[in-house]
């Protein structure tokens, strides 16, 4: 949720109301700096990053009590389906970083579609698709620059192609 602050920064850097400020000659700045501060913001409160990976690999792991909004049972539920697919690591100490970082995005995966809709489809699910679907999405998208701009479309496309796969195997089913 994107929050914006009615508040602009003057030249000193001490924030002013927006009442307040009269000066037409500094417009143009404070435009600038609105434009920044809102962009600021916006990545602050943007839930998929490097961090929040970690705390919902933790939750999940049972060494954190809480990761946002869930509950117990949602982890329950999540730590279900991960067992399903073969995905579970009780142990993570012989699993290499960038291993443990695919993991982790298949952990936000699964948590993501567990909060969709699209979660009555979970028991179409099986191992070899959701593994082929990852790697086919690592083929074509890099998450592996370090930008949380690119891992947020890796995510983004390799949930969207799960969830075109699962309504694909649901219609060829019916």
């Amino acid at each position: 949720m994107l929050i914006i602050t009615k508040h602009k920064r003057n030249t000193n850097g001490v924030n002013v109301d927006n009442n307040l400020i009269n000066d037409n000659n500094n417009t143009e700045r404070e435009k600038e700096t609105e434009i920044e501060t809102e962009t600021e913001i916006e990545t602050e409160n943007n839930l998929l990053n490097y961090t929040t990976l970690d705390l919902l690999f933790n939750y999940l792991s049972y060494k954190t009590e809480k990761f946002y909004d869930l509950t117990e049972e949602d982890r329950k539920i999540i730590i279900f389906r991960l067992k399903n697919l073969g995905l579970y690591a009780e142990t993570i100490y012989c699993i290499p970083p960038d291993k443990l970082l695919e993991l982790k995005i298949q952990y936000w995966a699964i948590m993501e579609i567990h909060l969709s809709p699209y979660k009555v489809y979970f028991n179409k699910l099986k191992r070899d698709d959701f593994i082929c679907k990852f790697l086919k999405t690592k083929q074509y998208i890099d998450y592996s620059s370090g930008t949380e701009e690119d891992l947020i479309h890796f995510v983004s496309y390799f949930i969207k192609s799960l969830r075109e796969k699962l309504e694909n195997k649901e219609g060829k089913n019916e």
